[in-house]
C-alpha cells in the first residue's frame, strides 16, 4: 500500500494531492480471519445421587474455551500507533518537518518519513509513524481475535412432586475471562509503557480480566405446592359446605439471587489515543485503604437530593499525571470491586372453584417483587466525572397480577 497516494483509493497526507488532504477511512477484511468464525471447546462431567424415592442431588462442573471471538482489536490492522513510540513523548504531536523527525530520529533509530510527499494539516510525527499514515483511519473488519474461559460448579436438588410438594435448588458458582471488552493497544507493550511496570506484556494480556457479564454466584429456587385439601387429597377440606373455599389450593413461588458484575473503573484523561481504544486509570501503589465508602449503595440516598459517593476515588491516579503511558488498572474488579447483587421474590396463588361437572372457574393472583426491593446502580465509574462513585435513582417495585379462567 505503501507509498500509494492515489485518490481513487481515498489516500491523502501528501502535497500532491488537494493540497495535503486528510486520507479516507477503509475498511480491511483480513483473507485468513475472515474465513475463521469464533469456536468453542465445551466439557462437562456430572455426579447424581438419588437422596430419596423422590429427591436427587446432581453436582455438574461446567467448561468453556473461546477463540477468535469478536472483542479483542489488531494494532497494525486497525491503523494504531505502536506503543513503542510512546517514548517520543509531546514530539508525537508535532508536525512531521524534517527537525522534528531529525528529533524523533535521535530518541528511536530508524525514523524516517513514509514517503517523500507526506505533508498536510494532519502530517504529525504520529501520523508519519502509523502504519497505513495515507489514510485517516482503518477499521479491521474480521480481526476477531479474542479468548475468553468459562469454568463453572452447578449444584441441583430437586424434590418431585411428593405430599403435593414440588421444588428445585440450582446454585451456580462460576469465573468467566476473557480478554474481548477493553483492547489497550492491540500490539505488544514494551517495558515502561504500563504505569509503574517494568515488565513486557504481550498483546491482549494486559486486557485478560473478568468478562463484563461475569456472575460469581447465581442461586435460583422454585416450587409448587398444592395443599392437601380437596377430592382424593390427604384431608377432603371439611364438611361439604366449606370445602369450596377450602379445596384446590395452589402456592407456587420463585427466588433469584445474582451475586452483580464486574465493575470497570475508566477514566477520559488518556493521551494516548492513537494507542489505546479505552481509557483505564492507574492504581495507587500499595494503597491499602477502603475503596467503598459511605455504607452499601443506595444508603442514605433520597430521591431528588444528592448522592452520597459510595466509591472512593483516593485508590486511583488519573491517567493526566501519567502523559503518554498506559494505566494499570484491571479491566474489570479493581481492588476486587463488583456491582451489587441483586435478588428477587416472585409468589403466586390459585383458587380453582367447581362450578357444575367438568366445568371450573380458576382465580389466580400474582406478586413479582414481593418485598418491594430497590436496586441502585452508580451514575457513573468514569474517575474524571462529577459523579465519579455516586449513584442514580434505584428500579424496581412491588407490580400485582390477577387473572381469571373458566376450563371445561
Amino acid at each position: 500500500m505503501l507509498p500509494n497516494t492515489d485518490p481513487s483509493q481515498q489516500t491523502g497526507n501528501t502535497s500532491l494531492i488537494n493540497n495535503g488532504a486528510n486520507g479516507g477511512s477503509l475498511g480491511y477484511g483480513d483473507p485468513v480471519t475472515g474465513q475463521r468464525v469464533p469456536y468453542f471447546q465445551n466439557f462437562n462431567f456430572g455426579i447424581q445421587r438419588a437422596l430419596t424415592n423422590a429427591t436427587t442431588l446432581q453436582a455438574n462442573y461446567v467448561g468453556s474455551l473461546g477463540h477468535f471471538v469478536p472483542g479483542q482489536t489488531r494494532g497494525y490492522w486497525s491503523d494504531k500507533l505502536d506503543p513503542r513510540y510512546l517514548v517520543l513523548g509531546s514530539l508525537l504531536t508535532q508536525a512531521a518537518t524534517p527537525g522534528n523527525i531529525a528529533k524523533a530520529n535521535a530518541i528511536i533509530p530508524g525514523i524516517a518519513l513514509p514517503y517523500k510527499t507526506f505533508a498536510g494539516k494532519s502530517a504529525t510525527v504520529a501520523q508519519a509513524l502509523l502504519p497505513f499514515p495515507q489514510y485517516s483511519g482503518l477499521s479491521d473488519v474480521w480481526g476477531d481475535i479474542g479468548n475468553t474461559s468459562y469454568n463453572a460448579l452447578e449444584i441441583t436438588l430437586a424434590q418431585r412432586t411428593w405430599q403435593g410438594l414440588t421444588f428445585n435448588v440450582n446454585y451456580t458458582y462460576a469465573k468467566a475471562l476473557g480478554d474481548v471488552d477493553t483492547t489497550r493497544g492491540g500490539y505488544a507493550l514494551p517495558a515502561g509503557v504500563v504505569v509503574g511496570s517494568t515488565r513486557d506484556y504481550a498483546q491482549g494480556e494486559i486486557d485478560h480480566s473478568w468478562q463484563a457479564n461475569a456472575q460469581k454466584q447465581r442461586l435460583v429456587v422454585y416450587g409448587v405446592w398444592d395443599l392437601p385439601f380437596g377430592k382424593g387429597k390427604r384431608f377432603t377440606g371439611g364438611p361439604a359446605f366449606i370445602r369450596p373455599l377450602t379445596a384446590d389450593w395452589q402456592f407456587s413461588s420463585i427466588f433469584q439471587y445474582n451475586s452483580g458484575a464486574p465493575l470497570q473503573v475508566s477514566a477520559s484523561t488518556c493521551t494516548t489515543s492513537l494507542v489505546t481504544a479505552t481509557c483505564l486509570p492507574n492504581l495507587i501503589p500499595g494503597y491499602m485503604g477502603p475503596v467503598r465508602q459511605n455504607g452499601s449503595l443506595g444508603s442514605n440516598f433520597t430521591a431528588g437530593g444528592a448522592s452520597p459517593v459510595y466509591l472512593n476515588s483516593a485508590g486511583f491516579q488519573k491517567m493526566s499525571n501519567f502523559a503518554y503511558q498506559i494505566g494499570n488498572a484491571p479491566d474489570r474488579a479493581p481492588y476486587n470491586l463488583w456491582s451489587p447483587g441483586t435478588h428477587n421474590f416472585d409468589m403466586s396463588v390459585r383458587k380453582s372453584f367447581p362450578i357444575w361437572e367438568q366445568v371450573r372457574f380458576t382465580f389466580q393472583a400474582d406478586c413479582f417483587n414481593v418485598e418491594n426491593k430497590v436496586t441502585f446502580g452508580y451514575a457513573s465509574t468514569n474517575i474524571d466525572a462529577t459523579n465519579f462513585g455516586q449513584t442514580n435513582l434505584g428500579s424496581g417495585n412491588r407490580d400485582w397480577q390477577f387473572a381469571g379462567h373458566i376450563d371445561f
